[in-house]
């Protein structure tokens, strides 16, 4: 198998892979890798690459793999750095993700949003808007708390 995950690579539990492999490919131009079902049709592994980063998907089995709607949500935030997160919250949308924080400038030096795929999980897209340093970023959070 020929597989090239980083020493940390998220696995998703999804309720339907190839729905959510179809959203991914949407909105960050992921390229499927592989695919193995059981003799019944249920993705048991799936791979996906995103811009060179490996994500393992798994379709829920309501025992040990519960998606999202089974918990009742997801507490995993995934953050994803790009050139235009504005670019990608459109396609999330028109992919039919669920906008939580449109893209804005951020008092913390980023400019992100929050998105929810339809399986679920929960994204951020962001890249920065501002170099500040550690005490200017405490200074910042202090005002906004």
């Amino acid at each position: 198998m020929d597989t090239l995950y980083t020493k940390l690579t998220p696995r998703l539990v999804v309720a339907d892979a190839k729905a959510a492999i179809r959203f991914y490919q949407a909105v960050f131009d992921a390229e499927p890798v592989m695919t193995l079902d059981t003799p019944e049709g249920r993705v048991i592994h799936a791979e996906i690459d995103i811009g060179g980063m490996r994500l393992s998907l798994t379709e829920s089995d309501g025992q040990t793999n519960r998606d999202p709607e089974q918990l009742g949500s997801s507490p995993v935030l995934l953050m994803w750095m790009c050139d235009d997160p504005d670019a990608v919250e459109a396609r999330a949308r028109r992919a039919g993700g669920t906008v939580i924080f449109p893209v804005d400038d951020r008092f913390y030096g980023m400019r992100d949003g929050r998105f929810a795929d339809p399986s679920g999980h929960l994204w951020m897209v962001t890249k920065p808007s501002a170099k500040l340093s550690a005490d200017e970023l405490q200074r910042r959070v202090n005002a906004q708390m």
